[in-house]
């Protein structure tokens, strides 16, 4: 399976939440009971991780939230990052879940 493609904005300064739910074919959740959930971003493809945001799994919706604190999120210099969430199974299988691209909007450029 290919990993599914989302882009994310984080508003610099600002406590950044997502929820993300995996679902089978059927649109039913899968358990995540026992499942490891990682987040990496980084600042180029294969870079240094930047950031290692708070994951809390709500296993049997087969849901989990990435939190990445208001100060983590003001410190950031960059203006585009890239990040990767894999999944990795009680029986050590790994499943690129879903990548993309995270802008990094400044307060000024709210509108």
């Amino acid at each position: 399976m290919s990993a599914g493609r989302a882009n994310l904005i984080l508003e610099k300064g600002a406590t950044f939440f997502r929820t993300f739910r995996w679902k089978d074919s059927d649109g039913y959740p899968i358990d995540l009971t026992g499942y490891e959930v990682e987040m990496f971003i980084t600042d180029k493809p294969g870079g240094d991780i930047m950031i290692e945001p708070l994951i809390s799994v709500d296993p049997t919706s087969g849901s989990f939230t990435i939190e990445i604190d208001a100060i983590t999120t003001a410190n950031l210099d960059a203006f585009r990052l890239e990040y990767e969430i894999t999944l990795t199974s009680p029986s050590n299988f790994v499943t690129r879940l879903v990548e993309g691209d995270i802008l990094v909007r400044s307060s000024a450029e709210h509108g």
